[in-house]
């Protein structure tokens, strides 16, 4: 029929990231950061955004880094990795987690 068949779009990157930071009462003490290094196998531009944890003290860039800033809570924190669909791929998403620690 000539159709082509689409591919799945899917994002590559690792599931659980840890960042230790210096921290006093479980409140990091100097600013911490860390690269998701996601990448998608339709070459579309990916998204972030933070889903759980959000707050003032942590950001994620349009490139995929994650800051957080002096006073972040030590916890766990979830970024939703998203591409849209481009050419004959699907569009994907990933959640991955980051876990923020004492040093």
């Amino acid at each position: 029929t000539g159709e082509s068949k689409a591919s799945d779009g899917k994002i590559t990157a690792k599931n659980t990231y840890i960042v230790k930071a210096a921290a006093k009462k479980n409140a990091i003490t100097k600013k911490a950061t860390v690269k998701l290094g996601a990448k998608v196998n339709s070459g579309a531009a990916l998204s972030y955004k933070i889903i759980k944890g959000a707050g003032k003290k942590v950001s994620v860039s349009k490139k995929g880094v994650v800051t957080f800033k002096k006073g972040a809570k030590v916890g766990t924190y979830k970024v939703k990795i998203t591409a849209p669909k481009k050419g004959s791929y699907t569009a994907a998403s990933k959640t991955v987690t980051i876990k923020l620690k004492k040093k």
